[in-house]
């Protein structure tokens, strides 16, 4: 793929895929890179990936895609810009081999820093696909119901988290303890 990009995309759309990535950005990364989004278009899609090398974020838009590639833009530079841009549609032209984003909207115009994606993370996850036959609604209450039990101390890492896993008998069973606390919920599914 090319170290350019070249797109039209709905401001409210490309906005929340960004949101989305940066709930993984920590603002302690000890690698420069982790502040970063990869921006992969191909196919009149937007890949918006983000990743802490624990847990990764890809989100899937549509877009008018120019130039097909992949590049890395810092995610809370490019989350700001977008917000503040006027209009609804929004002109991304970046090439890493220049080292700039351009993001046009309206008569609004910003340059930022853009990098080569191949210093980002490999975050290929597509053997970690799992469908469930659950609603979103029952899946939100298994977690909701569960969360308080999860640990907010980083120093017990792995409590942090909710474990979500099956049985062969068809239910899902969504799981959180901090060292207090535990809290299950099993859900036919």
């Amino acid at each position: 793929m090319s170290n350019s990009i070249s797109l039209v995309v709905s401001k409210d759309v490309l906005l929340a895929a960004l949101s989305n990535a940066q709930l993984v950005i920590s603002n302690r990364n000890v690698m420069q890179i982790l502040n970063n989004v990869k921006l992969s278009v191909s196919y009149n899609q937007l890949t918006v990936a983000a990743t802490d090398l624990d847990i990764i974020i890809t989100e899937i838009i549509q877009v008018e895609a120019g130039v097909e590639g992949v590049l890395t833009v810092n995610a809370k530079a490019l989350g700001d810009i977008i917000r503040k841009m006027p209009d609804n549609r929004i002109e991304i032209n970046g090439n890493s081999d220049s080292g700039r984003m351009q993001i046009k909207s309206g008569n609004c115009k910003f340059s930022i820093p853009c990098i080569n994606a191949e210093e980002f993370p490999d975050i290929n996850c597509e053997d970690a696909v799992i469908e469930l036959p659950i609603t979103s609604t029952n899946f939100i209450y298994m977690l909701n119901k569960t969360k308080f039990a999860s640990s907010t101390n980083e120093v017990h890492y792995n409590l942090m988290g909710i474990n979500v896993s099956t049985r062969d008998d068809g239910y899902l069973i969504a799981t959180a303890a901090n060292g207090h606390k535990l809290a299950r919920v099993d859900s036919n599914i």
